[in-house]
């Protein structure tokens, strides 16, 4: 069954990921924005290959999904959020993002679902279809130290309003700029009065009030404070949907955040790059920087160095580099602690 009307930049990625990974030995998890965008990307891949995992499957469908992959019964994992955190398959060697996130902590909680040490696995790849590693890291390939800015924390005030359709009293985050308020949340000017159009003076979206129906069961109060409402249908829901819960209009279409080419980046003890430019500066030290499409690479070499193997790197990088003259056009390096990389191969095709 088709979700979307456009399945040209899905299919697109799918058929790209799949051609690059259908001969690797290692697993592939996939990990998608939507449950209906994550069920598009299962229909799309080879039939018997996969799995889908998500939250509105039942507990036995879910071990069922994550035991066939586990075992190497099938290759692709496809999910959403749930093998986000905390999933274990070491044989898993692809990440493939096919959706925008707004956190490197989370990205990098997804890269290592596909690092871990198993057997016959040198490298790991991150396919990134969502321009994450751009917007996120900085376009850097060091995708585990990323650039976090620290602001300084402030006390959060709570306010106290009242529901206008339930009476339910419950307490809120103040938004700033706001000082004064009626019973109900809404900002007031000098004179007491609503702001035309009403604006919250809080951060609360929806009533958390809720009417007993019985033994468990309860409804829950369909007041909000700020939401979406659907063009189709007229029902309202969180600013926040990527759909509507009455009619499943789609609000947001994963597939507008997506880029049908994936930024590639190869994570492990070895890795292969293309390079674009090489910068030498001369010394008894040799301080190189690598171009690269993910990024700038450091290196260090003592050609002169008393130790034979430390002085062996350093002529080997003049003599593949005619001196610092000729950039190789890949090559394989493994990044140490100290952030430098050190030069495993140099290739000149």
């Amino acid at each position: 069954k088709k979700t979307f009307e456009d399945k040209t930049v899905t299919q697109k990625i799918v058929d790209d990921f799949v051609k690059k990974t259908i001969d690797d030995p290692f697993g592939v998890i996939v990990f998608c924005a939507t449950v209906k965008h994550a069920q598009e990307v299962f229909d799309l891949l080879p039939e018997g290959k996969a799995v889908l995992l998500h939250g509105g499957l039942s507990n036995a469908e879910r071990k069922k999904a994550i035991h066939l992959y586990k075992t190497q019964q099938v290759k692709y994992l496809v999910n959403r959020d749930i093998a986000s955190v905390g999933f274990d398959a070491p044989w898993s060697a692809h990440c493939v993002l096919m959706r925008s996130l707004g956190s490197n902590r989370l990205a990098q909680q997804m890269f290592w679902r596909v690092v871990r040490l198993y057997d016959g696995k040198e490298v790991s790849t991150i396919h990134d279809y969502g321009n994450n590693i751009e917007n996120l890291f900085n376009g850097s390939s060091d995708i585990f130290t990323p650039l976090i800015k620290a602001y300084g924390s402030k006390p959060s005030v709570q306010i106290e309003v009242m529901c206008e359709y339930c009476g339910t009293l419950q307490e809120f985050s103040k938004r700033q700029g706001f000082e004064q308020w009626d019973p109900f949340g809404y900002a007031v000017d000098l004179a007491g009065d609503r702001l035309d159009p009403p604006v919250p003076a809080h951060h609360g979206r929806r009533c958390t009030g809720v009417t007993p129906l019985g033994k468990n069961q309860f409804a829950p109060c369909d007041y909000y404070w700020t939401h979406r409402t659907c063009e189709d249908c007229g029902a309202k829901s969180d600013i926040a949907s990527r759909f509507c819960p009455e009619c499943g209009k789609v609000f947001i279409n994963p597939e507008d955040k997506l880029s049908e080419t994936a930024t590639f980046i190869p994570v492990g003890e070895q890795a292969t790059t293309i390079i674009n430019s090489m910068s030498v500066r001369h010394g008894e030290v040799l301080h190189v920087e690598w171009g690269t499409p993910h990024g700038t690479l450091k290196s260090r070499f003592f050609p002169n160095h008393k130790q034979w193997a430390i002085a062996h790197h350093g002529k080997k990088f003049l003599k593949e580099t005619d001196h610092g003259n000729k950039p190789p056009r890949m090559i394989t390096y493994t990044k140490q602690k100290t952030g430098y990389c050190s030069i495993n191969e140099y290739h000149q095709i």
